[in-house]
C-alpha cells in the first residue's frame, strides 16, 4: 500500500510505503517496475487538490498517473477507477476527466486500454468501447474503471 500520509495503525500482512506519489521525478528507488498488478481506486481524482496534506498541484493527477505507470513491469495491469464525464475540478472534492484524456494520458507513459466499464448513477454497468469515449465526455458524472497494461519493452 502506497499513501502521501502516514499509516496510523499497522496492518498484519500490509506492507506500507509512504511516498509522494504526485511529486515529479520522484525517488522511487526499488519502485521502477515494482509490480505487475497495480490498482488506483477513488483516489487520483483527488491528486493536487490539497485535500489529503497534498500539496496544491494542477498537474498532480498525471504525474501521480506517471509514477504509477512507471511503478508497473512490463505487461503489468493498472486498474484505475475515477469519476469521468465533462472535463473539469470540483474544488476541493475531485476531478472528473473526460475518458479520452484518460487513454491518452495511458498511451503516453506507455499503456495500453485493455477495458473500460462504466457505472452510471451507481447501478447501470456498462462495458465501454473506444467509439462510446466521445459521448462519456459529454456526461455529467460516470464512474470509469479502466483496466490498462502496460506495454513491453
Amino acid at each position: 500500500m502506497f499513501d502521501i500520509r502516514p499509516l496510523a495503525v499497522p496492518i498484519p500482512g500490509v506492507t506500507f510505503r509512504q511516498v509522494d506519489l504526485m511529486a515529479p521525478g520522484a525517488d522511487f528507488s526499488g519502485l521502477e517496475g515494482y509490480c505487475d498488478s497495480l490498482s488506483c481506486l477513488h483516489a487520483l481524482e483527488h491528486f493536487g487538490l490539497g485535500r489529503y496534506g497534498d500539496e496544491i498541484d494542477p498537474d498532480g493527477f498525471e504525474h501521480g498517473f506517471a509514477n504509477m505507470a512507471r511503478m508497473l513491469s512490463d505487461g503489468g495491469t493498472f486498474y484505475l477507477s475515477v469519476p469521468i464525464g465533462i472535463n473539469r475540478i470540483e474544488f476541493n472534492a475531485h476531478r472528473v476527466s473526460d475518458p479520452r484524456m484518460i487513454v491518452d494520458m495511458a498511451e503516453r507513459n506507455g499503456l495500453l486500454l485493455s477495458s473500460l466499464t462504466t457505472v452510471k448513477d451507481g447501478r447501470e454497468v456498462k462495458r465501454a468501447t473506444r467509439e462510446d469515449l466521445a459521448d462519456l465526455a459529454r456526461a455529467r458524472y460516470v464512474l470509469g474503471v479502466f483496466v490498462l497494461v502496460k506495454k513491453q519493452s
